[in-house]
C-alpha cells in the first residue's frame, strides 16, 4: 500500500487553500459551483416522465413514475455514448432515446454546468469540455432549453426538460432518501471522469469539478497522455486518476519497461487486478493505488475545509465503476484516509441504486422533504461549530 508522503500533504493542504479559493471567487484549479435543491416546482404524483443520465462513457435512460413522493423505475436502459462534440450531436442522442409518449423529461449531464432556474424548473449552462469531449457549440448554452426547442422544431411536440449536473443529481438522489442530515455527507464520482462536491449547513450542494485539479508531481506518463488529449493543460487530475485514463498510463509505464502487454479497453484493469500472475498486475496495483489514494485526499481536503471531526461518521456517497467494481479501490482508499487520521469505524462508503437516474427525478420532483431536512441542518449548525479538524499539525505550510 502506497504510504502518505510529504508530497501527499502537501497536495492536501493545496487542495484545501484550492477550494477557499473557489469558494471566495480567487484564482483556483477548482470550481465552487453551489446547486440550491429546495425550490423547483415538483412533478405531479403518479405522473410518468423519463430521465437520461448523459454520462463520459454510457447512457442510461429510464422511464419512472412518481409514487407517494418517490421515484419508481419503470423501464430501464443502457447504451454506449459517443463523442459529443457539438449541439447535432446531442440532438441526436435526445432524439433516438426519447420515449414517444413523454411529456417530462430530466437529464443528468456529465459535464460541468452552472444551474440555473428557468420557468421555475432547474437548467444548467454548459460551462467547459471535459472527458475528451469537446461539446463545441454547446458551450454557453442552456442545455434544457436547447432539447426544448429541438423536440419541439423536430417533433412538434412540447416537453419540459429538467438538467442537472450527474454530481449535483447523485447528491440530490441521496438527500432525498436519506432520513439523516446531510451535512456530514460527500459526494464523489470515480469512473470515466473524476469529481467531488459536498453539502453546505444551508442544504445547498457544491459541485467543485475536482477534475481539473493540478498538483506538483503528478505521474510521469501523465504528460504523454494530456499532450494527445483533446484539451492539453486541463483536467489533469482526471486525466492522471480518472477510469478513461488509467489503462493508457498502464501502456505507457509497460511499454518503457519494453513489456509487450497492451490494454485495450479501461475495464481490462479490474481482470488484470484480478490475476496476481499478469504480467501487468504490479504495474496496474501503482497505477490505481495512485488514483485511489487521490481519492482518499480529496474526500480528505473537502473534510478539513468543512471542518469535519476526524473520529465521527464520514458518510461518502460514491458513484463510478472504478470505486465499486475494483475490488481493491475500497481498501486502498480507506487504508489511506486511515493514515489520514481517520477512524475506521467511522468510514461508511455509499452506494445508490441507479444514483444519477433517480437524483435527476429527485431534482424535478423535489417538495417540502428539503425543507424539512433543512431545519434539521440548521438546527445542527452550533453544534458543528464545536469541533475542529485541521490537518497543519501533519502538513507544512504551502
Amino acid at each position: 500500500m502506497t504510504n502518505v508522503n510529504q508530497h501527499h500533504l502537501q497536495s492536501l493542504n493545496l487542495f484545501v487553500e484550492d477550494i477557499l479559493n473557489a469558494s471566495l471567487g480567487c484564482t483556483s484549479c477548482l470550481s465552487y459551483i453551489p446547486s440550491s435543491l429546495h425550490n423547483y416546482k415538483p412533478i405531479s404524483s403518479h405522473q410518468v416522465f423519463q430521465s437520461i443520465m448523459i454520462g463520459g462513457s454510457h447512457i442510461e435512460s429510464a422511464r419512472i413514475q412518481m409514487v407517494k413522493g418517490k421515484p419508481v423505475i419503470l423501464q430501464f436502459s443502457q447504451h454506449p455514448l459517443q463523442s459529443i462534440n457539438s449541439k447535432a450531436d446531442l440532438f441526436n442522442i435526445i432524439g433516438q432515446h426519447l420515449h414517444s409518449d413523454i411529456h417530462h423529461l430530466t437529464v443528468s449531464f456529465a459535464f460541468a454546468l452552472q444551474p440555473i432556474l428557468r420557468e421555475n424548473r432547474p437548467d444548467g449552462v454548459v460551462l467547459k469540455s471535459t472527458k475528451e469531449h469537446t461539446l463545441g457549440d454547446l458551450i454557453g448554452c442552456n442545455i434544457g432549453q436547447e432539447i426544448e426547442q429541438f423536440i419541439a422544431t423536430s417533433r412538434s411536440r412540447d416537453i419540459q426538460v429538467s438538467v442537472s449536473n450527474n454530481l449535483t443529481s447523485l447528491a440530490t438522489g441521496y438527500a432525498v432518501s436519506s432520513k439523516h442530515v446531510v451535512d456530514n455527507v460527500i459526494v464523489g464520482v470515480i469512473s470515466t471522469g473524476v469529481n467531488i462536491g459536498f453539502f453546505e449547513k444551508n442544504g445547498d450542494f457544491v459541485n467543485l469539478e475536482s477534475g481539473n485539479f493540478c498538483h506538483k508531481n503528478p505521474l510521469p506518463s501523465l504528460s504523454t497522455i494530456d499532450q494527445k488529449s483533446v484539451q492539453p493543460g486541463q483536467q489533469l487530475l482526471e486525466k492522471e486518476i480518472g477510469g478513461s485514463y488509467l489503462y493508457k498510463h498502464i501502456n505507457i509505464v509497460a511499454a518503457e519497461k519494453g513489456l509487450e502487454y497492451k490494454l485495450s479497453h479501461q475495464k481490462e484493469i479490474i481482470a488484470v487486478l484480478a490475476n496476481p500472475s499478469h504480467p501487468l498486475f504490479l504495474i496496474t496495483s501503482e497505477i490505481v493505488k495512485n488514483s485511489a489514494s487521490w481519492v482518499a485526499l480529496q474526500i480528505a481536503a473537502v473534510a478539513a475545509y468543512k471542518k469535519m471531526p476526524l473520529h465521527k461518521k464520514l458518510a461518502i456517497v460514491m458513484e463510478g465503476w472504478v470505486f465499486w467494481d475494483i475490488p481493491q479501490y475500497r481498501r486502498w482508499v480507506t487504508q489511506f484516509l486511515i493514515q489520514l487520521g481517520f477512524s475506521s469505524r467511522g468510514i461508511e462508503f455509499i452506494k445508490t441504486r441507479q444514483g444519477f437516474l433517480f437524483g435527476a427525478a429527485g431534482i424535478a420532483s423535489l417538495s417540502d422533504i428539503l425543507f424539512q431536512k433543512k431545519v434539521a441542518i440548521l438546527a445542527t449548525k452550533v453544534f458543528l461549530k464545536n469541533f475542529q479538524i485541521c490537518f497543519s499539525s501533519l502538513a507544512p505550510p504551502r
